[in-house]
């Protein structure tokens, strides 16, 4: 009776550990997956930040040096071509954290997307109001009226990457 048993447990401890083993295999496949996905996540977030500082350079460039016609089509060109990168950045983060069904962050993302075309808006609008070239007293009334608009924004983007960092150690430290 033992020896008609042993081969019956043997060939069940095998099944199990073969299952096992497969569960392991897609345990490590997702785990390397998310993993993959935060620290793309994580490089997104880092262009998003340099971006917008760029965007930034580009919009105090165009208060000091755009009352010049050709210097100020110049750093309009590149405030929007660094306004679409910072954009395009979000949303690919935006995309992965739908893709990754994380519904908070991706909610999170599209506020942010939301307040990043606001203070565009809010560019555009101060910059409508005034001539440049026509007035030397226009640079403060700009500056003025959009003071302080990218510090919140700033802050934002500073959080997420603080967050997409934070989890991506807390899992790879799993």
């Amino acid at each position: 009776l033992g020896l008609a048993l042993f081969p019956c447990v043997l060939l069940f401890s095998l099944y199990y550990l073969y299952r096992n083993i497969d569960d392991l295999e897609t345990t490590l496949h997702r785990n390397v997956v998310v993993l993959s996905s935060k620290k793309e996540q994580i490089d997104y977030a880092h262009h998003a930040q340099t971006a917008f500082g760029l965007q930034i350079q580009e919009w105090k460039d165009i208060l000091l040096r755009g009352h010049d016609a050709q210097e100020m089509k110049s750093y309009w060109r590149s405030f929007l071509l660094h306004e679409a990168s910072v954009r395009e950045s979000l949303e690919t983060m935006h995309s992965l954290a739908l893709n990754a069904r994380e519904n908070l962050k991706a909610a999170e993302l599209k506020s942010i997307l939301d307040s990043h075309q606001n203070i565009g808006k809010q560019y555009r609008d101060a910059l409508s109001r005034y001539s440049l070239s026509q007035n030397s007293s226009a640079t403060f009334q700009i500056d003025r009226t959009v003071s302080s608009v990218d510090r919140s924004f700033a802050a934002q983007l500073a959080h997420i990457t603080e967050d997409a960092e934070q989890e991506y150690k807390g899992l790879s430290a799993r």
